[in-house]
């Protein structure tokens, strides 16, 4: 048998540090185009640099700024799962006058993934300083004074831009904008304060940017041939309405891609989701849900319907597992988060009106048929072009009336031909 040694023992040039390519990084502040200072349900542009040659967006690397002031006479709350994100209801991406992602209900499905991936720590100490997020509870956020302010910076995660693996060519000929939406002051925050005395501003983008060589840009148009494909993962989002005292929705969702990876069902209380006094993004319950499955043209996914939906705090073992094939966390025991906390996850009715009555329930269902590493980006999801999509579930009774937000993840790839147009188009 050949012996071969450690690196740790390899001192050869080639087990060095190799210089990158000739380069520069730097950072460019965009601040929001359309106003300096916005309320509660406003909508904020942010136009980045366009037509920069040599020049990629490390959107890893960036983060969105803004200052939040509270112009109430008495204090008001983040949602301590969400924080800051729970005030922007919708992320869109827009160039070349096209929209190439949408987002809708963005807090919400922020505030699903930070409960079941991110550890308490983390909403505890980082998290709370760029979010405002709390991993005590979601009626524990920060806590702006009357009259206070506080400034957060926050990655747009989830978001096509931030999931790329790739730099993102800010060369093309037409700008990038990014439009978000905010949320209500009674949706987004937990106090008294209207839509008129909450204000955000001092908004701006701060983006990362990686300069190349003229030698260096040369390589990689090269190595491209002039058309830069770049394969990410996004989310769309479908609502319907579960009414009071309902045993059945059948939900046709819309959601029409060549890859189709997984299904995130949130049922949220629909008199909370504008409650000022309330837990309104993050919170979220089972509604008595006892079976869930996803229909494409028909054919069930999982090929038998996800049960013992968490009705009762001692349930749910089967929709977690589902859940966290999904998340691709099965198996993982350091995964430190909300979601094993029976108490809050099967929660039925919510009230969000304290810790003890905010859920954190959600159920995900996997549709790859192939594991694949987020670097790869694979087409392994169901192919749901033209077909019709369906969210079908059943309840015991549900207690009162709930929104049923549902998020499709897929895999879309956007391309950008320099050779032509030199605009982003994007394939679904």
């Amino acid at each position: 048998m050949a012996e071969v040694a450690s690196n740790l023992l390899n001192y050869s040039p080639e087990g060095t540090r190799r210089r990158a390519v000739s380069s520069r990084g730097y950072r460019t502040l965009t601040p929001s185009s359309n106003g300096s200072s916005f309320s509660g349900s406003q909508t904020i542009n942010l136009d980045l640099p366009g037509n920069v040659q040599n020049t990629f967006f490390d959107f890893g690397s960036s983060y969105l700024k803004l200052r939040l002031t509270n112009n109430d006479g008495a204090a008001l709350k983040l949602e301590g799962g969400c924080g800051i994100y729970g005030m922007i209801k919708k992320i869109e991406i827009v160039t070349g006058g096209n929209v190439i992602s949408t987002i809708d209900e963005y807090g919400a499905l922020v505030d699903k993934f930070l409960t079941s991936d991110a550890a308490t720590q983390f909403k505890n100490n980082s998290g709370g300083i760029l979010a405002g997020t709390n991993g005590a509870g979601k009626f524990t956020g920060t806590t702006i004074a009357a009259g206070a302010s506080q400034t957060f910076c926050v990655p747009l995660v989830l978001t096509p831009l931030f999931n790329s693996a790739k730099y993102i060519p800010a060369f093309s000929r037409d700008q990038i904008r990014m439009r978000i939406t905010l949320n209500s002051a009674a949706s987004g925050t937990i106090g008294a304060a209207t839509d008129a005395e909450l204000a955000i501003d001092n908004v701006e983008f701060n983006c990362y940017m990686v300069e190349l060589s003229n030698d260096a840009m040369g390589m990689v148009n090269e190595m491209t041939g002039g058309m830069y494909n770049i394969v990410v993962n996004d989310f769309r989002h479908a609502a319907a309405t579960l009414a009071n005292a309902s045993t059945t929705l059948n939900a046709v969702v819309g959601f029409s891609f060549s890859s189709l990876n997984r299904v995130i069902v949130l049922h949220r209380p629909q008199d909370t989701i504008n409650a000022a006094a309330t837990v309104s993004v993050g919170n979220r319950g089972t509604a008595t849900l006892t079976q869930l499955s996803v229909l494409v043209n028909g054919e069930q996914y999982p090929q038998r319907p996800i049960k013992d939906l968490g009705v009762t705090a001692t349930g749910g073992a089967e929709p977690l597992a589902e859940a966290l094939i999904a998340d691709r966390s099965l198996g993982y025991f350091g995964h430190d988060s909300s979601t094993g906390l029976p108490a809050a996850f099967c929660i039925g009715a919510p009230a969000g009106a304290a810790d003890a009555t905010t859920g954190n329930y959600f159920v995900s269902v996997d549709m790859e048929s192939m594991r694949a590493d987020d670097a790869d980006k694979l087409y392994a999801g169901i192919d749901s072009l033209g077909a019709v999509v369906s969210v079908n579930t059943l309840y015991t009774a549900a207690p009162e009336a709930f929104r049923v937000d549902c998020y499709a993840e897929y895999t879309m790839s956007m391309m950008l031909d320099m050779n032509g147009t030199g605009t982003f188009s994007v394939a679904l």
